[in-house]
């Protein structure tokens, strides 16, 4: 919605003949971890999955 007001309010002042700074986009959850989204640290996928259902509850 931010983003939206943003460029709403470019566009309108830049339609009216001023020279409006473009808009900064509005900082998401998650950005700051986008480049560890994945990581395995080192580890097989197998190794990974094995981990995984280790977790996994078992039947009643």
């Amino acid at each position: 919605m931010h983003d939206a007001i943003g460029w709403s309010a470019y566009s309108i002042v830049g339609a009216l003949g001023a020279k409006p700074k473009k808009p900064k986009p509005q900082r998401r959850p998650g950005d700051e971890f986008a480049d560890q989204l994945g990581d395995r640290g080192g580890h097989s996928t197998e190794d990974v999955v094995a981990y995984l259902d280790s977790l996994k509850p078992t039947a009643a």
